[in-house]
């Protein structure tokens, strides 16, 4: 190519170059675009002759299958002094079931590709499952051998025991956990919610393989779990292989055991939970409160509250705290319903600017509770709705999610509404979310912190009360 054909090419692509440039105003981010109308595949529901409920979602994205069985109890159910007997349960469904032991037991589901892990929350029992569809009959083979049959060997629990003890020895000089077991401590301080969820050094210890047999006995029966099954398969197959798998586990007389959950303690005002961490270069911040029992999941107007308060990064509390006074890396406000019923404000900052920061947050807690301008409503909602859709990203996130919404008793209905009524929020409904569920008169500010330097100030917040980790994690 010529000297002179190249110059033309080259002036030519500048000019296109200059007049693309020009038509683009970059002094100001583009307008938000509508949020596209988003739709969740609904479950279709079927029972097996046993009474266990059974959810299905037919998604043929890829040749894979998730499964979920949820098995209703908890651990709200572990008796007073075996606090950890349901998560010491999780932990030994995959540690042998049937005729394999620990190890056989392992080989065989990375054997056809799969993925089996269990774990236990406050309400209930999980495990979750995952193969290529095509080895749905030999997944299902394995996970009804985890739910139905685990060996639950004294061998295998003394191992796992020995895992939870290093665990709770670690919890006791890691500032966040001592820091949420305060929180807890603070609005639970009689109730089972008020112990790690794990348990302590001193119940782990003393539970015994017959009790983790006897809460298996107790809660694992048809009627008090149900399965979610999502994924490359057809709902019929699906129901054929799960009766095969399942249609045995027999169905008690016996009434189905309860669990209660208990509401947060009231709180007569503001007042300080202070852990000493004597030299600790920086204070880890918790600042909790109850919420009312009354507010319940798919909340619209409480989830944009929360995600202008400090559920993003654009959230008051961040820029507050990180862009503005660069106090913190990062700070978050969430709130929970059942079974906690509680709202947390979370944040690490140096312990020189701990008072400081302390006031901000108080500031924005006050603030929220006031009208916010239009634009950040707009942000909120349109940041609450965006992101709401994540849920479906993978077979395994979305079998979750409609586990988690079903246990909680909330109807597809209800789902599939919500990114219409957040998008429907405005400023008064935000302002009326914020009154309800924030009190900046009635919290617990939780330190985990240098005593020494921090306690002359702290007097100021309210009553200063003082926990130790030992007390928080009992020895045996």
């Amino acid at each position: 190519m010529s000297r002179s054909v190249v110059c033309a090419v080259v002036a030519i692509c500048a000019a296109v170059g200059g007049v693309a440039h020009a038509a683009v105003d970059r002094s100001s981010p583009p307008p938000l675009a509508p949020v596209a109308p988003f739709v969740l595949p609904v479950p279709q529901t079927f029972v097996l002759k046993n009474g266990l409920k059974v959810f299905v979602v037919e998604r043929r994205r890829a040749p894979l299958v998730d499964i979920v069985v949820t098995v209703g109890g908890g651990a709200l159910s572990d008796p007073a002094g075996s606090e950890g007997v349901t998560t010491a349960l999780a932990d030994l469904l995959t540690q042998g079931a049937g005729d394999r032991d620990a190890f056989a037991f392992d080989d065989a589901v990375m054997g056809i590709g799969a993925r089996l892990d269990a774990s236990a929350s406050w309400q209930s029992t999980t495990i979750s499952a995952q193969a290529g569809s095509a080895r749905l009959d030999d997944l299902l083979a394995l996970l009804a051998d985890a739910v139905l049959r685990p060996r639950l060997k004294a061998e295998d629990h003394a191992r796992k025991q020995k895992e939870r003890l290093g665990e709770l020895a670690y919890y006791q000089t890691d500032p966040r956990t001592l820091s949420s077991l305060a929180a807890a401590r603070a609005l639970f301080p009689a109730g089972r919610q008020g112990i790690g969820i794990i348990g302590t050094p001193r119940s782990v210890t003393s539970i015994a393989i017959d009790a983790v047999a006897a809460q298996h006995g107790r809660f694992f029966r048809p009627d008090n779990a149900f399965i979610v099954v999502v994924g490359d398969v057809d709902a019929k197959v699906a129901m054929a292989g799960l009766e095969r798998a399942f249609g045995g586990w027999p169905r008690p007389d016996t009434p189905v055991p309860t669990t209660t959950a208990q509401e947060p303690a009231p709180l007569a005002g503001v007042s300080v939970l202070l852990l000493d961490k004597p030299g600790a270069p920086q204070s880890v911040i918790q600042v909790v409160a109850p919420v009312p029992a009354t507010v319940q999941p798919f909340d619209a107007p409480a989830g944009v509250m929360q995600t202008l308060l400090g559920g993003s990064f654009t959230s008051r509390l961040n820029g507050n705290l990180r862009e503005k006074n660069q106090y913190a890396y990062g700070a978050g406000y969430a709130y929970d319903t059942a079974p906690a019923h509680r709202s947390r404000v979370s944040t690490s900052v140096k312990s020189s600017v701990t008072i400081p920061a302390i006031h901000e947050i108080l500031v924005e807690l006050e603030r929220i509770r006031q009208p916010a301008s239009p634009e950040e409503v707009e942000r909120a909602r349109a940041y609450e709705a965006l992101t709401f859709p994540a849920v479906s990203d993978s077979g395994a996130g979305l079998a979750g999610a409609w586990a988690a919404w079903l246990e909680l008793g909330v109807a597809p209905t209800v789902v599939n509404a919500y990114m219409k009524a957040v998008l429907a929020v405005d400023g008064p409904a935000l302002q009326a979310a914020a009154t309800r569920l924030v009190d900046p008169a009635h919290l617990t500010i939780v330190i985990v912190g240098d005593r020494k330097s921090l306690e002359p100030e702290l007097g100021r917040f309210g009553p200063i009360t003082t926990v130790t980790a030992a007390e928080l994690l009992p020895a045996p």
